[in-house]
């Protein structure tokens, strides 16, 4: 069995997304010390987290937030044998080495701005949920 959550944590440049449940995606960045966990289920269409963190989020034609993919590219990556393997299991996944972010701060600013909590932010390190906190849920 792959571990999504190690090959998420292990890649060296460029983002990573993974849809773990249909319509959950989780994505990093190798700068970032977060994974941002966005349901697109819960997502209404403000557009506030595209607004605050234009390199992380975009608006899909549905008027859904997604989560910035850039264009598909091949790569050299250590783990990229573990991705494609993961891609086998049907998984969603979409590796861009040559994607980036926004910084971590601006992504929680993005997170914080949408008003149903579509977007988890966790640290990439110790797995803690940073936002929304339980008391928010």
């Amino acid at each position: 069995m792959i571990d999504i959550q190690e090959i998420i944590k292990s890649i060296k440049k460029g983002t990573i997304i993974v849809e773990i449940q249909p319509g959950i995606f989780q994505a990093t960045s190798a700068e970032s010390n977060y994974i941002i966990e966005y349901d697109r289920n819960r997502c209404i269409g403000a557009a506030s987290c595209a607004a605050i963190a234009p390199l992380t989020f975009l608006m899909d034609e549905e008027n859904k937030a997604k989560i910035n993919s850039g264009p598909d590219e091949n790569s050299d990556e250590p783990n990229i044998s573990k991705l494609k393997e993961l891609k086998n299991t049907k998984k969603n996944i979409n590796y861009n080495p040559n994607n980036n972010f926004d910084d971590d701060e601006v992504i929680l600013e993005g997170a914080q701005s949408c008003p149903v909590l579509a977007i988890k932010i966790i640290d990439k390190l110790t797995g803690e949920v940073i936002f929304p906190l339980d008391e928010l849920n």
